[in-house]
């Protein structure tokens, strides 16, 4: 800490219109005038969480260090801001000030608790400053010195994801998911200002991509995280569908991206949960025989190939170890171009979902 922290008081206060004077052979009178001040430990942060936040401000940030615990008054300075903060004891209760917020005997060292406080809405962003999103983060225990440690906190734009390929999928989950849009790397606004390629950088490393599923489900809501990647060549945020119900599952659930893994934009998309395509019982598939050469379509029969509200369909038909286009002619049949193969012999045909490329982003092919 730097200089002095500020005095904690436990005896009595001299009664009012009467001073002492220092009397050495006074014992009892200097004992019933004392006031105790506590010298605490000097506080030095280690990290915090998360590391980059929304530049409206409303972030819990959670900061942790040594020699924090025992203050009696917390704040958090945040750039040029100071808020208030309370200390919370590991495995315990905290509170602003002394009440709760020391960990009990013991705790003078602060190990096994964290400091927590809300960011405040970060200032304009000047592209000619490369350190401008970032702010110094700085706690005190006693309202008035602040610990000579520092961390920093990377303020970004709030994202306004508007695409999602595919639209649906099964409600067993394992699709791989797309979200093309708008500030998915927190960066331009017309609010705050326009990240340049450093800070867009810095907050990329500093981020924790996260996309949150939630589906209504028998009177509640079925809520799922799934961790998230910033493609910036592709300048898409990938992640993969949970499981939401498993495979004969439907609903439509909202999707909501987070760029620190806590504060999610408003804006949602709309992943449909469908069950998988089922073929019917034998035969499901005309003709059952054909040339080698291809060239033809093959019918099959079945339920669900027609995915909800019109979007595209993304089935493939896997006809033994090749992969033929397939067409939606109704919920209930379905058309394959039937492949070329080396030889005369048997295949197994099954309808699967094969993701589409982003209409957004044309010239972008999905990774595998």
């Amino acid at each position: 800490m730097t200089n002095d922290p500020s005095p904690i008081t436990n005896g009595p206060s001299p009664s009012p219109g009467r001073s002492r004077s220092p009397n050495p052979n006074s014992h009892q009178d200097s004992t019933a005038a004392s006031l105790n001040f506590r010298f605490l430990p000097r506080a030095s942060l280690s990290s915090l969480h998360p590391a980059t936040g929304p530049a409206a401000g409303g972030a819990n940030l959670s900061i942790a260090g040594v020699g924090l615990a025992r203050g009696t008054d917390y704040q958090c300075r945040i750039g040029p801001h100071t808020v208030p903060a309370i200390f919370i004891a590991e495995g315990g209760e905290g509170g602003e000030g002394g009440e709760g917020g020391g960990g009990g005997e013991g705790g003078e060292g602060g190990e096994g608790g964290r400091v927590l406080c809300v960011t405040p809405p970060a200032p304009t962003f000047d592209g000619r400053d490369l350190e401008a999103h970032r702010a110094q983060v700085r706690v005190s225990l006693n309202a008035q010195q602040f610990c000579e440690s520092s961390l920093y906190y990377a303020y970004h734009h709030e994202p306004h994801p508007t695409a999602l390929n595919p639209s649906f999928g099964p409600g067993a989950g394992g699709t791989a998911l797309e979200l093309s849009g708008r500030s998915l790397d927190g960066g331009a606004s017309h609010e705050h200002g326009a990240l340049c390629t450093y800070q867009l950088e810095d907050v990329a490393n500093r981020s924790a991509y996260t996309c949150r599923f939630s589906l209504s489900s028998g009177g509640g809501e079925l809520v799922v995280l799934r961790a998230a990647t910033w493609d910036a060549h592709a300048q898409l945020v990938r992640c993969v569908a949970p499981p939401l119900g498993g495979p004969s599952a439907s609903g439509v659930a909202a999707l909501h991206l987070s760029l620190n893994g806590q504060d999610f934009a408003p804006a949602a998309l709309a992943w449909a949960v469908q069950p998988l395509p089922q073929l019917d019982a034998l035969p499901a598939i005309s003709p059952i025989s054909g040339p080698h050469l291809g060239g033809y379509n093959l019918t099959l029969r079945g339920a669900g190939f027609a995915p909800p509200g019109g979007a595209p369909h993304g089935l493939t038909c896997s006809i033994g170890d090749a992969v033929a286009a397939a067409t939606v002619l109704d919920d209930a049949t379905l058309l394959c171009a039937a492949p070329v193969v080396g030889e005369a012999s048997g295949a197994e045909l099954q309808p699967q979902h094969q993701p589409q490329p982003p209409r957004t982003q044309p010239e972008t092919q999905p990774q595998p």
